[in-house]
């Protein structure tokens, strides 16, 4: 049948305009590969159904997390990457127990004891050949509104210890929630780290409205939200030869996990009281340090 019958002298006009839900998305394949942000080439590249749409020059980008995944996903391509290459993994795991049903090949019953979940065991003999991910529901910073954007995460940007405004995903939510800050209450800053290669450290930037909050907590459940979530092994980027920013730098080298690595969740003290000093009028000093404590005081008070 090579047209919808039910449809008669062809599609409504109030369908030949509309996109397709996120629903009808998700059982289209994971070739369409919905909205992405993609840290490949070391460049921040939005995909939209495999497409690089826009590429951001800068090393940053400022996001609020939708939503994230509970637990670790977990992929193994067999043999040492090569460039151009684009398969499908061996083996996967959506939450870092045991394979998915829909494997053929399973590499153990379970990814304890699997025998590439051992460091040593990855072509290059220094880390693991299954590698392990968390994934996000981001949306752009002046755009909460707008599409919802899967982030997949590599171990080395989920765990570790980082420092202050430079902390991996897991420290850093951390930090957040020991201060009585969920994570969907913030501005999120994504940033290359220098050092690093091929690491995102994450620090807030800004505090979200309460209006906006309350955009954050219902888009939270929104099936593209949901959808971000999940593992979708076919997944493919077309990426666009003539695209700058993707063709100027090489590929970054593969980075190996460092879940293991021993964690120090950063926790913020309050500061004692102490008497506010009176700003002299002339004094520019002294009126930043009053604006600084009166500030501090009205969080207090939220």
């Amino acid at each position: 049948m090579s047209e919808l019958t039910i449809f008669q002298g062809g599609l409504p006009s109030y369908l030949k305009n509309v996109e397709l839900d996120e629903d009808t998305k998700s059982m289209l394949g994971g070739n369409r590969g919905g909205h992405r942000i993609s840290t490949a080439n070391g460049a921040f590249s939005m995909i939209v159904d495999g497409k690089v749409i826009a590429t951001r020059e800068e090393r940053f980008i400022n996001v609020v997390i939708v939503r994230m995944a509970q637990n670790d996903s977990r992929t193994f391509y067999d043999g040492a990457y090569k460039e151009g290459e684009s398969k499908p993994p061996q083996c996967w795991s959506s939450d870092n127990v045991r394979p998915d049903a829909g494997v053929s090949t399973p590499q153990s019953k379970t990814c304890a004891e699997c025998p590439n979940n051992i460091k040593g065991s990855s072509a290059s003999g220094e880390g693991k050949a299954c590698r392990t991910s968390r994934k996000l529901a981001v949306v752009l910073e002046n755009d909460l509104d707008g599409a919802i954007y899967q982030f997949n995460l590599p171990a080395t940007s989920v765990y570790g210890q980082g420092e202050p405004n430079k902390w991996p995903l897991k420290p850093y939510v951390q930090y957040l929630g020991n201060n009585g800050v969920p994570v969907g209450a913030a501005v999120t800053e994504m940033k290359f780290d220098l050092v690093n290669k091929g690491r995102i450290n994450f620090r807030p930037v800004k505090a979200l409205k309460e209006n906006e909050y309350n955009i954050i907590r219902s888009r939270a459940e929104d099936p593209a939200a949901l959808n971000a979530l999940r593992l979708t092994v076919a997944q493919t980027d077309k990426v666009v030869a003539s695209t700058p920013a993707l063709t100027a730098k090489a590929k970054p080298a593969p980075v190996e996990d460092v879940e293991d690595a021993e964690e120090i969740v950063p926790v913020v003290k309050k500061a004692r009281e102490v008497e506010k000093p009176v700003a002299d009028s002339s004094d520019k000093d002294a009126k930043i340090r009053a604006l600084i404590e009166e500030l501090g005081d009205d969080e207090d008070e939220e």
